[in-house]
């Protein structure tokens, strides 16, 4: 059966054989290959969309009837989740079809099971059953012809698909159900105002990890997604901090003020004593993610990294210099905070302090960073960057040059870390301040840096790393407040 392309080959063809004798517009006109490349594409999107839609609205009957149900239970978090799931599949991913099915098959155990509840009660009272047998079987026989044409049009589509979206989005789901169940606080924003409404929020962070775990995976969007989640995670982080300052303390993690200082990460236990949280959370996310803080998860680097993105010709310092440079500051900032508790400092006064540093951070991200082209406060005076950087070692991860370089050194052009010039491409590999931010993957010609992991191909290598770094963002995202 001829396709919609080649169908419409045929008719211009016919049309427009006359004009063959004017060479260049023949020769254009009338070739199927430009028909076929022009349109086929088109042909096969329209044909995408509207299976897409063919099993949305399938999908959406049996969650449909499962949302009803679970109204009526009152409880609306899951009402909302089962409303909401269908849309994944909108998404056109082989990852969010696997979340569809998983719902369906969820909503066949509960048909079922609340079927077998329902006609063991009314047998033992002796009351009709025949009608509500038919009608539940009606809603599991839908929900059954469901998951088989889900599960059909799941095996239909391309292999070459990823699924690492799916397995990320559902060790994040995991997670977030363990903090949920295990933490002594209401840890989710949702649950904190609308204590039924938890079960939404995570579903609604499972997609989130998902799409954006689809949108890392190609090379060439990596940058632009990277710079914007960071952000996204920044501006919800201090927003939350101004709306619990200013409007309730639900915002807040537990209606006590922290400054949110990455210097305090360090200073704070010697100032205060004790309160390793962050700390311990510091080293926690560099034992998998080796330097990745300063790229994903720091709420403040972000804004540096924007500052930076004003220059495009970044003109760092010499690696040895900045890497002194914040040594000196750790060193100094451990020591101040030591002497202040001997001191007896007041919090006040520390806090002050506190204020006055960061005030000459952001002045330094908007006058050397923006002015340089490379983030200067993250790889210059930022002691937890010294940390990540070093102890980062610990961690397997490695971005390195293969032999595909011609040292075009166009790489150089998109680190803001200042961790590839020229004595490093030729060692073929990035100096330490390299925090696997994956952004020079991506501008490459050649093909030439990748992901390095011990026992794993270098694309291997790089799925690993983004399940384990999306995981821990979205974790961040949806529950780090101060």
């Amino acid at each position: 059966m001829a396709t919609l392309s080649q169908k419409i080959c045929r008719i211009f063809q016919k049309k427009v054989n006359y004009l063959q004798f004017i060479p260049p517009i023949g020769s254009i006109i009338t070739s199927e290959v430009f028909f076929m490349k022009t349109i086929e594409p088109l042909n096969l999107q329209i044909s995408q969309r509207g299976k897409t839609n063919r099993i949305f609205i399938i999908a959406f009957i049996p969650h449909f009837f499962l949302s009803l149900h679970f109204l009526r239970m009152e409880n609306y978090g899951l009402f909302l989740s089962s409303l909401a799931l269908p849309f994944f599949i909108l998404s056109l991913g082989k990852w969010s079809l696997c979340w569809v099915i998983l719902g369906e098959f969820t909503a066949l155990a509960i048909w079922m099971e609340t079927t077998f509840q329902l006609l063991e009660g009314r047998i033992l009272l002796s009351l009709p059953w025949v009608r509500l047998f038919l009608i539940m079987f009606s809603v599991i026989a839908i929900t059954a012809f469901s998951i088989y044409k889900s599960m059909k049009w799941w095996q239909a589509m391309q292999s070459s698909q990823s699924m690492l979206p799916f397995w990320t989005s559902l060790s994040t789901g995991m997670l977030l159900l363990v903090i949920h169940w295990k933490s002594g606080m209401s840890l989710l924003l949702a649950e904190r105002f609308f204590p039924n409404l938890w079960p939404f929020q995570i579903l609604m962070m499972v997609f989130y990890a998902g799409f954006i775990t689809q949108r890392l995976s190609d090379p060439a969007k990596t940058a632009k997604t990277r710079r914007g989640i960071w952000m996204l995670f920044s501006i919800v982080f201090f927003l939350q901090f101004a709306l619990g300052l200013s409007i309730t303390e639900k915002f807040l993690q537990t209606g006590k003020i922290h400054l949110p200082i990455p210097a305090l990460i360090v200073g704070g236990p010697f100032y205060r004593g004790g309160g390793f949280f962050m700390a311990i959370l510091l080293l926690v996310t560099i034992l998998l993610s080796g330097p990745a803080w300063c790229s994903h998860l720091c709420y403040i680097g972000a804004l540096d990294n924007a500052f930076a993105d004003k220059m495009k010709r970044p003109r760092p310092l010499p690696i040895q210099i900045r890497q002194n440079l914040r040594l000196l500051v750790l060193i100094l900032t451990m020591a101040i905070a030591m002497a202040m508790n001997l001191a007896g400092v007041s919090v006040a006064i520390a806090g002050t302090i506190a204020i006055i540093i960061a005030g000459f951070s952001i002045l330094a991200m908007i006058f050397i960073s923006g002015k340089t082209g490379y983030m200067f406060h993250c790889t210059s005076v930022c002691p937890v960057g010294w940390i990540t950087s070093v102890a980062g070692k610990i961690n397997p991860f490695r971005i390195r040059i293969n032999n595909r370089c011609t040292d075009c050194q166009v790489c150089t052009l998109a680190c803001k870390y200042g961790s590839l010039n020229r004595e490093d491409i030729l060692q073929r590999k990035p100096n330490i301040s390299c925090t696997l931010c994956g952004d020079c993957i991506g501008v490459c010609p050649h093909n030439a840096l990748e992901y390095r992991f011990p026992g794993l191909p270098p694309s291997s290598a790089r799925n690993l790393f983004l399940g384990i770094i999306v995981t821990l963002h979205t974790i961040f995202l949806a529950v780090a407040r101060i």
